[in-house]
């Protein structure tokens, strides 16, 4: 749906980080006419960050559970896109602002302003878009000498989203009075990459998987089970499905970072599956702080090490 976005004066924006908390942004210069328009991308609500470099991507799952740092080695990029990104997960939403800056002597009429999400193109064209929210445009009638537009966006991530970073094309067009499309030579501003985030999928998969089998000794299995988001959320069970190799004693524990124990599970099996489950919280019934915990599954032709991680 296309509105009429509201115009301030540049001086009486309020910084976002007052707003907001922690941006990540990018600036950039009008590439049409010669006439300076200068934008500004920022995004929000990010779950982490992910830092590319020449060892591939790094993902720091900093709201879920702080301190957490999973890596994926087959996240390589140029060198132009090393950097730090914001980071998201599937299912949940990215929520962007751009803000558009006059820093001529003249006044723009009729701008039309398009930010697309698309997968990142490493040479610089357009991507492909991410689904069908990806694109959002706006109105602006006028924009005078010193003034700024913002305008405010989302992006829904959903679960069929690839692995690798992202990219938010923007351009500015002139619109021909709201009739018709914009002529010939109408784009000012055409970016393809205005700014870069980093989509979801493969930070989860890193984080933990939802249902993987664990290294197990003997014949004995086990298939650890967390949320669909790839860790133990308030409310939910991290579940070890458990087929012991004989009959015997089976020991769920789990470790704090320090190695001091904070929970022991005990079941006894005649060699039948068994499920055991861990509901985030200590000896005491207390719901653990957010974090990488360590789980092991002791018992008949069965011993594994599993990390588990809990978010807020």
């Amino acid at each position: 749906m296309n509105i009429i976005a509201a115009l301030v004066m540049a001086s009486g924006i309020a910084s976002a980080s007052d707003l907001l908390g922690p941006v990540w942004q990018l600036k950039g210069k009008h590439i049409g006419d010669g006439e300076p328009l200068s934008w500004k991308i920022e995004y929000f609500d990010q779950w982490g960050r992910t830092v590319v470099d020449n060892n591939g991507g790094h993902f720091y799952h900093d709201k879920c559970c702080g301190g957490y740092l999973t890596d994926d080695p087959s996240w390589l990029y140029p060198q132009q896109y090393w950097g730090t990104f914001p980071m998201y997960y599937i299912g949940t939403t990215m929520r962007y602002r751009i803000t558009l800056t006059n820093n001529s002597r003249r006044t723009y009429k009729n701008l039309r302003v398009v930010a697309i999400q698309e997968y990142l193109n490493p040479t610089g064209d357009w991507g492909e878009r991410l689904g069908p929210d990806a694109a959002r445009d706006w109105y602006v009638r006028t924009l005078g000498p010193g003034q700024s537009v913002v305008l405010e966006g989302t992006c829904n991530i959903l679960g069929d989203a690839h692995g690798g970073l992202d990219q938010t094309h923007l351009q500015v067009q002139h619109w021909n009075g709201g009739k018709g499309k914009p002529g010939p030579g109408s784009v000012i501003i055409d970016d393809a990459k205005a700014a870069i985030w980093c989509p979801p999928d493969a930070q989860t998969a890193a984080l933990h998987p939802t249902a993987s089998a664990a290294a197990v000794t003997g014949h004995g299995t086990v298939v650890v089970t967390t949320g669909e988001r790839g860790f133990v959320e308030p409310g939910q069970v991290a579940r070890f499905e458990v087929i012991p190799g004989g009959a015997g004693k089976v020991t769920l524990r789990i470790y704090d970072r320090n190695g001091s124990p904070l929970r022991e599970i005990t079941r006894y099996s005649g060699g039948n599956p068994e499920t055991m489950g861990w509901d985030g919280t200590d000896s005491g019934g207390r719901r653990v702080a957010p974090g990488v915990y360590l789980a092991t599954i002791e018992g008949p032709g069965i011993q594994m090490r599993e990390r588990i991680a809990v978010a807020r």
